[in-house]
């Protein structure tokens, strides 16, 4: 692998200034459209499609606060939670419009001049197939939040049309998808070959805030259909199935979250890295809830719909029941919740008194919220082994830690990326094979001042786990 050298630096400014222009094209080509249907507007337009959503909610207001030179258009089902978001923007170029991704025509009809649209409605295994698909028709750059392995696969088999269309599509980035596809990016720029990587989440509720609505439907469906069933594994150069959620590490992150238990999942990095690293023979990618109990709640739902004991909207709404402290014992989602987590009670994992705790996470609302990212490569450098390894913890500022507002401003990052023509000019493609490493981590280390994207070289005998003190 080059890792440096003026020709790679020259290719590279050349295919920036060709990104830049195409976009340029494609923005003048929807302007020209808009003033053709009246709008008149010489304002790129950008469309988020699920913008009453809390992660797009904080999309929009990041670059509200950062992109006066574009409007806004949030289209949701929900048009007056959308309105209520549009109107608490600083920007004045905001709006909201209803729709419905499933209503093709409609779709159509709102993002029809847009120069991007941002998708980030799920789960993405529904969603991005309708939404993507429209782009295309319309010549619309696309970009979503997506983050779960059907939804990859499904989208990146548009690459080719894609192409053939002219249209830019970013897929996967958010935080985890996202962000770290990147981080994994420059750690695999330091090896000659890469030949594992791991990665792991911890993520918790999102914290109720003053003024700030709650959502999370889809989150929820999105983690139950994670923990549902089988789910793939790469090893060895081939996909795999393995059972979802139940093959399990210990990673050890800093203060304050500390040691946490992930588990193997379906994530997207398990169909993009093997695209973006063709000589990776082994991907991983693990994640946990946070407080650990809820690992169980999850794989006692999972288990439940998948016999057919339990509906899967009645599953999802058995979660935000929890969530919201209206769950009573004698539902049937509270039992298949409390069969989970007394399964994990005899495994070990956690202990009664923490195990009690599950009819009472409605009270999660004043607890800072607490997660962690991990990832690791290991592979080939100078001849000899080498493994590299970043570990981050975000949970110790309120607000700050929550999902959404990593997820969304990580989420923001990459829109502004694209919009600055760092995105390849068409295709479909995630952030570790669009992006230049050193540029977008620079954009984040200024909107996460608290996170240190520090790489350090660790042994390379094990991929799984961390190397931090306990």
């Amino acid at each position: 692998m080059d890792r440096g050298g003026g020709a790679g630096i020259v290719r590279e400014a050349e295919a920036r200034c060709a990104r830049r222009e195409a976009l340029d094209r494609l923005q003048r080509g929807e302007r020209r459209r808009s003033a053709g249907a009246g709008e008149g507007s010489e304002v790129p337009r950008v469309t988020i499609v699920g913008g009453a959503g809390d992660m797009a909610r904080v999309v929009a207001r990041d670059l509200a606060a950062r992109r006066v030179e574009i409007s806004l258009v949030l289209a949701d089902r929900d048009l007056a939670k959308a309105q209520r978001v549009a109107a608490s923007l600083a920007a004045a170029r905001a709006s909201a419009v209803a729709v419905d991704v499933f209503d093709p025509g409609r779709l159509r009809e709102v993002i029809r001049g847009s120069a991007l649209v941002v998708n980030a409605t799920g789960p993405y295994f529904r969603t991005g197939p309708p939404v993507l698909e429209a782009c295309l028709d319309e010549r619309i750059g696309y970009l979503d939040l997506g983050d779960d392995v059907e939804a990859a696969d499904l989208l990146l088999a548009h690459d080719r049309s894609a192409r053939a269309a002219g249209v830019p599509g970013l897929v996967c980035a958010g935080l985890t998808p996202g962000l770290w596809n990147v981080v994994v990016r420059s750690m695999v720029d330091r090896l000659d070959r890469v030949e594992r990587i791991a990665l792991a989440w911890v993520t918790g509720p999102t914290p109720r805030r003053e003024g700030v609505e709650q959502g999370g439907r889809a989150v929820v469906e999105h983690m139950l259909h994670e923990c549902s069933g089988m789910t793939v594994a790469y090893a060895d150069g081939r996909r795999r199935l393995i059972p979802a959620f139940r093959r399990s590490e210990m990673i050890r992150f800093p203060a304050p979250l500390g040691t946490a238990r992930v588990y193997d999942l379906g994530h997207a990095e398990l169909a993009t890295f093997p695209r973006s690293f063709p000589s990776v023979r082994e991907v991983r990618t693990l994640g946990g809830l946070y407080p650990p109990f809820l690992n169980g709640v999850f794989q006692g739902l999972a288990a439940a719909v998948v016999a057919g004991r339990l509906g899967w909207d009645e599953a999802v709404d058995g979660v935000l029941a929890l969530d919201e402290g209206r769950a009573t014992a004698l539902s049937r989602a509270t039992r298949a919740a409390l069969r989970g987590v007394t399964s994990q009670c005899l495994r070990g994992e956690i202990g009664l008194r923490e195990a009690a705790l599950v009819l009472s996470i409605g009270e999660r609302a004043e607890r800072p919220p607490a997660g962690g990212l991990f990832a690791r490569v290991a592979g080939v450098r100078d001849g000899s082994p080498c493994a590299l390894e970043v570990v981050e913890c975000a949970g110790d500022a309120a607000g700050d830690g929550a999902m959404d507002e990593l997820t969304g401003g990580c989420a923001s990052l990459f829109v502004e990326a694209f919009l600055d023509g760092d995105v390849p000019a068409a295709g479909i493609a995630a952030p570790e094979a669009a992006l230049a490493p050193d540029a977008f981590l620079a954009r984040v280390r200024q909107r996460f001042v608290g996170l240190k994207l520090a790489v350090q070289e660790v042994a390379p005998a094990s991929v799984w786990g961390s190397s931090l003190p306990t």
